[in-house]
């Protein structure tokens, strides 16, 4: 969670955000969407159960 909103949203703003306008936009909605609520919530409970634990 920590990463995610500091690595992650940094990214997505600065390299995603201007292709997300551009040819992720139309992706984002579908792959990055549906990729975005698994991977990334997967990845944000394991890393914050292990950070936490």
């Amino acid at each position: 969670m920590e990463q995610t909103t500091a690595a992650n949203m940094e990214q997505t703003t600065a390299a995603n955000m201007e292709q997300t306008t551009a040819a992720n936009m139309e992706q984002s909605n579908t792959t990055n969407m549906e990729q975005s609520t698994t991977a990334n919530v997967e990845q944000s409970a394991s890393v914050d159960v292990d950070g936490f634990l």
